[in-house]
């Protein structure tokens, strides 16, 4: 015998998939926020590299400069 669903039933499915929907958005929310902070740490970080290159570059070229007038 074949059951047959009432209204509540599907009521009852759809506060259901409601529920489960809230519960994903939130859980997408939290997710992209986390994604972003790491992303602005590595931009920190990349910017920070950059810096530090630079730096060096100029040190080593200044220490080149030393050496050829030492020679």
């Amino acid at each position: 015998m074949p059951s047959t669903m009432t209204v509540d039933d599907i009521w009852r499915l759809f506060e259901e998939t409601s529920r489960q929907f809230r519960e994903q958005s939130a859980e997408t929310d939290r997710i992209l926020k986390e994604t972003s902070l790491h992303i602005q740490e590595t931009t920190a970080q990349m910017r920070e590299t950059d810096r530090v290159v630079k730096e060096v570059s100029r040190k080593v070229g200044s220490l080149g400069s030393r050496w050829g007038d030492f020679v």
